[in-house]
């Protein structure tokens, strides 16, 4: 069976929001203006509470306008912000809140460390590791008591390789506080890529027994099913993930995997085109459901999807390799050769473009441009794929060179 990639590399952060206080040192504003900028920020926390972000954000921002100088509503407003996906804006909110905090605060300290918590998730949220560890790092100093804290840094470590580093971070954050679901499963992860497969199901498993309408937790430990080809087991995570979370894209792309590994290719469709639906730049479901179509002898689906994958990642070899593979499947030729053409060029040690290629130009009757291409392949001492991709690469069979024209 075709093996289809999974990305387990999911960021899970928690950041609180605070609940305090008579702004007393807020300067230059009247007192009714300082009553009703708290009213609005003590609204806006109760909404945040609630999960109900965008009203949140307009609740702080209301208490922004009646007091500007005020470092609070600017720090919740960033917490709110990153729980929307608006990590530019909540770096600018903790930027601001930094500049206001004011050093002789009795809480000058945590209220910085949760501004860098916000700032390293905002560059984490963006694919900027480095900078968000950098961040976290500086908020650990500042607040090294702060479990949410340090589970963030243990997410930035893991992200970027440094697992034991990552898992005695997540240990930390489980010592102070052993009650947050959230924490057991971002720890599963970093066990799981120690080969510690056990321990990361039972991580799950608590972080499940904690709270068992965490959708995150379901999702994880079907993706890890998944991963060691519980197949149906996993099905069962990623329908109770589903149920109770019905908005994530990654959840349905998982569940499509899973259907079509369980050779159930309909309900795999179905799963990856509502995966795409909520989210129309998930590249992969539209990779993966390409090979689903293939797997159900729709070529021509398959190739509208692997053009829609390409319009977004523009620079994936791979994708452009699979374009290939599928149109020399449909018995297009001279247009696989075309694509395969770029994509050695790009990756000229890369050995199944050439061999995709020669079958073509023996397919067009180019017997001698076929042998030229097995003779490169033949010169390449280390197959060199593309990094960084992990999309499914084809197999091809090895056509013979004196194979006659069709």
């Amino acid at each position: 069976m075709l093996r289809l990639f999974f990305s387990s590399i999911w960021v899970i952060v928690a950041i609180s929001f605070i609940s305090v206080t008579t702004p007393t040192w807020v300067s230059g504003q009247t007192a009714d203006a300082i009553r009703r900028g708290q009213l609005s920020f003590n609204e806006g926390v109760s909404l945040a509470s609630k999960g109900d972000a965008a009203m949140a954000i307009a609740k702080f921002t209301e208490a922004i306008a009646f007091t500007p100088d005020w470092h609070l509503p600017y720090l919740n407003r960033g917490v709110m912000r990153m729980s929307v996906g608006q990590p530019v804006e909540a770096e600018e909110d903790a930027d601001k809140a930094l500049s206001l905090i004011r050093p002789d605060l009795p809480s000058a300290k945590v209220y910085s460390a949760l501004a860098y918590q916000v700032k390293g998730s905002a560059r984490q949220q963006r694919g900027e590791n480095s900078i968000a560890l950098d961040f976290f790092t500086k908020a650990v100093e500042l607040d090294p008591k702060n479990p949410k804290i340090l589970n963030s840094l243990g997410t930035a470590l893991r992200v970027l390789g440094k697992l034991e580093e990552a898992l005695n971070a997540h240990n930390k954050s489980i010592e102070m506080n052993s009650t947050v679901s959230m924490f057991y499963v971002n720890r599963s992860y970093v066990l799981e890529k120690l080969g510690k497969s056990d321990d990361a199901f039972k991580d799950l498993n608590k972080a499940i027994s904690l709270n068992q309408n965490d959708a995150t937790a379901y999702y994880t430990r079907g993706a890890m099913r998944m991963r060691v080809s519980l197949y149906s087991e996993a099905l069962t995570d990623l329908d109770k993930a589903i149920q109770l979370n019905s908005n994530t894209s990654g959840y349905f792309h998982a569940r499509g995997l899973c259907h079509y590994n369980l050779k159930n290719y309909e309900d795999a469709v179905k799963d990856q085109t509502r995966a795409v639906e909520l989210d129309p730049k998930n590249v992969r479901a539209f990779s993966d459901r390409a090979i689903i179509h293939a797997a159900m002898k729709n070529l021509k689906l398959a190739v509208e999807d692997l053009r829609t994958a390409i319009a977004i990642a523009k620079n994936s070899s791979v994708l452009r390799y699979n374009l290939a593979y599928f149109l020399y499947q449909s018995g297009e030729y001279e247009a696989s050769i075309q694509i395969l053409t770029e994509v050695i060029t790009n990756h000229p040690n890369w050995k199944a473009p050439y061999m995709l290629r020669s079958n073509g130009y023996i397919k067009q009757g180019m017997q001698a441009k076929a042998r030229a291409d097995r003779a490169k392949l033949a010169a390449i001492a280390s197959d060199v794929k593309p990094t960084g991709e992990q999309y499914t690469i084809f197999n091809i069979d090895v056509a013979a060179l004196d194979e006659a024209v069709n």
